[in-house]
This record gives structure tokens, C-alpha cells and sequence, in this order.
């Protein structure tokens, strides 16, 4: 009896030592950004050396075709490139864009045949020469990009100062990262959810470039503007006295301050979401994302991480001021990105009181991925600013 009991124990023990394997697999096998590159490391056999990579790895790994590919992991550990090696680091980091990694997916999947449905790189079209060209070329080889009427890439490659290839993609956000719209949601609203201790950039203004506010004593910088006037990244600031004692001494100057201000709500509600100033709090923001199935996530994160976020994708935030109705304020946040011709609309509301609490607290919606449209079909007619004050130049 004894002697079965202890049989049964170590039956035991293997059965908790499988699970526990099968388990640890389970979590180290990598996640993909879409089932493009998923399907792609599949046919490449090189699943285990990708599970392998650590987050934020680069590796050219070599495949059963006898061919050496590139491959991405982003800080979460997620694949979010496989292509062949057509671009140095250097020339990436040189002139960042989004074209690298589209061409670089494009040829691999050209020369393997990976896709059944291959509509989306359809798009890519040779002035010159042909995916055949493309794979031949080598790292000594002149390479340059130059974008057509912000709406196409344009990449042109050159041997001994003659030009050998060129081709132009355009400015398709799902073709530039082989994912459909519905994966880079999910993406978003993954990387979004990730805690990252974020450092404020480097702030300095410049006081000779800003102007009287109205009839105000008030200071606005302005700042660019994207489809509308009111869709801006103009910031808003106040001058105050205040007092230093040095060697018993007291002086009084005036200080440039940001204005965080309830009586001023569209003002404040700028600062809040544009400007990086330090003295400006970090907020909170509820976000219910509506996603492109008519679903919708839900979260909460600070108003720091959502605009890292973004801008480390390439976007730039514009900011229109909606209402105030005495009890709430509320505007629009667009987050541009002109190299993939892509926007996030995010509405934002906050009450008149919590503006200008230490940390403020918004609700907002987030419509992502919407493709460069008119104005006013994101806005509507007569998008206008509310505060009826006006930049004296």
C-alpha cells in the first residue's frame, strides 16, 4: 500500500511539473501586432527564436528558406516587425518614417507569397524596377525618401550614381503597418493600459513670440493649426508679481505663469492637454475607446501617458474648445498623424470645479484611426471658439 501511495505521489508530481510547463510556454509565447506577422513567423519556422527575444529586441534571424529576415519587438515584448533587411539603423534613425518596415514586409511577403488577400500592398507601385530589384540590393547601395503632396512615399535606390529602383507607397495606415484597423485598436488600447514612469520633456518659452490676449492681461502663444483655426496648439499664460527676500532684502518682480484659471475654462482646458509646462498638473482621464465593431474598452490612465503614447507613434495633439455650461467643460482633442494620414478624435468633459483641482479629472471618448477628412465632417459646420477672444498680432 505504501509503495502505491508513493506511486501515485510521483504520478502526481509529473502531472503539476507538465502543467506547469505547458503554462510557462503558454506565457512566453510572443504576442503579434496582427495576424500578418504572425502567419509570417509561422511560415518562417522561426517562432522559437521570436518567443526567445526579449522586449525591445532587433534580430535578423535566419529562416528555412535559406533567407535572413529583420525582426521587432516593441517595449511590451509584442512582434511588431518581420521583414526582410532592406534599411541600415542608421538611415532609420537618421530619417524616422513608416515607409521602412511597410517595404520591408512587403518584399518578404512578395518573395515568399505569404498573403492570400493582397490588396493592401497592391497599393505599392515601381517607377522603376521590381520587387526582383528590390531584394538585390545591398547595404552600400544610395538610398533616399521624399513624400508627393503629403499623401505618398516616395523611395528611390541608386548603385554607382545611377538609379536602379524606385517606388512609391502611399500614405495608408493599415498597408504602412500590415495590420487592419481593427488590430491597431486592439493594439492601442493594449500599449495604452501599460504604467510607464514618464519624465516631462524640457520645457522653454520663448517671450518675444507671445502676444496680448484680447483685451486681457493675459498672454497667448500660438502655436500650429490643423483644419480649422480653433484646432490649435495655442497656450495661455499670465504675468504676476511676486516676492524674493535675499539678504534681508525683499524685490518684487513679474513671472510668467501658465494660466490655470475656472473663470477661464477653454484656456485652462489647452494648457491642461497641450502644453508640457511643469507647473501644469497631470490628469486623470476615464476613456471609453469605441472600437470600429461597435465595441468599446473602458479605462483609466493619466492624461502624461496618453499623450506619450501617442506622440512616440508620430501624432501631434490639436485642440479645440467646445462648452461651457457653468457646471462643464468640455472640447475635442485631435491627435494627428501626418505621416500615416491617420486621426484619434478624443471628446473630453471635466466639471468647472475639478479644472483646477491638483488632479484635474476628465471622461472622454476616443474615436481611433479615423483616416484625414474634412474639418467639418469631424466637427461639424462653424467649429468655433467659444471664449470670443481673439490673438492681436
Amino acid at each position: 500500500m505504501e509503495q502505491q501511495k508513493r506511486y501515485y505521489h510521483s504520478l502526481a508530481i509529473r502531472y503539476l511539473i507538465l502543467v506547469w510547463l505547458l503554462l510557462s510556454a503558454t506565457v512566453a509565447s510572443a504576442q503579434y501586432r496582427s495576424s500578418l506577422l504572425e502567419k509570417a513567423a509561422s511560415a518562417l519556422g522561426i517562432q522559437t527564436e521570436i518567443d526567445e527575444m526579449t522586449a525591445g529586441d532587433i534580430s535578423e534571424l535566419s529562416c528555412d528558406q535559406g533567407i535572413r529576415v529583420i525582426v521587432r519587438k516593441d517595449e511590451t515584448g509584442q512582434v511588431v516587425h518581420i521583414g526582410l533587411p532592406l534599411f541600415s539603423q542608421e538611415i532609420r534613425q537618421q530619417l524616422p518614417s513608416p515607409v521602412y518596415d511597410c517595404l520591408e514586409y512587403a518584399a518578404l511577403d512578395r518573395r515568399l507569397q505569404l498573403s492570400e488577400n493582397d490588396l493592401l500592398i497592391q497599393k505599392i507601385r515601381f517607377f522603376k524596377g521590381s520587387w526582383q530589384t528590390v531584394y538585390n540590393m545591398e547595404g552600400t547601395d544610395g538610398c533616399s525618401i521624399s513624400v508627393v503632396n503629403n499623401k505618398h512615399y516616395v523611395v528611390t535606390w541608386k548603385r554607382d550614381g545611377e538609379e536602379v529602383a524606385q517606388v512609391v507607397v502611399p500614405m495608408d495606415y493599415e498597408l504602412l503597418n500590415h495590420c487592419n484597423r481593427r488590430e491597431l485598436e486592439l493594439s492601442f488600447a493594449r500599449n495604452l493600459k501599460i504604467d510607464r514612469s514618464l519624465a516631462r520633456p524640457d520645457f522653454h518659452i520663448n517671450e518675444e513670440l507671445l502676444h496680448k490676449y484680447g483685451d486681457t492681461d493675459f498672454y497667448v502663444l500660438p502655436g500650429d493649426t490643423f483644419l480649422l483655426a480653433s484646432l490649435n496648439r495655442n497656450t495661455y499664460y499670465q504675468m504676476k508679481t511676486v516676492s524674493q527676500t535675499v539678504d534681508n532684502i525683499t524685490y518684487e518682480e513679474e513671472r510668467l505663469f501658465i494660466l490655470i484659471d475656472r473663470n477661464h475654462p477653454g484656456e485652462t482646458l489647452a494648457n491642461l492637454l497641450i502644453s508640457t509646462d511643469p507647473q501644469v498638473p497631470d490628469a486623470l482621464i476615464e476613456l471609453e475607446i469605441q472600437l470600429s465593431n461597435y465595441n468599446k474598452q473602458t479605462l483609466t490612465v493619466s492624461l502624461r501617458q496618453l499623450m506619450y503614447y501617442c506622440q512616440s507613434q508620430g501624432c501631434t495633439p490639436y485642440f479645440t474648445y467646445d462648452n461651457n455650461d457653468g457646471n462643464t467643460v468640455s472640447g475635442s482633442l485631435l491627435m494627428r498623424n501626418s505621416g500615416e494620414r491617420y486621426n484619434h478624435l478624443i471628446n473630453l468633459t471635466c466639471s468647472t470645479d475639478d479644472l483646477v483641482s491638483d488632479v484635474p479629472s476628465f471622461k472622454g471618448k476616443a474615436y481611433l484611426f479615423i483616416p484625414t477628412v474634412d474639418a467639418t465632417k469631424l466637427f461639424g459646420k462653424g467649429a468655433l471658439m467659444k471664449s470670443g477672444m481673439k490673438i492681436e498680432k
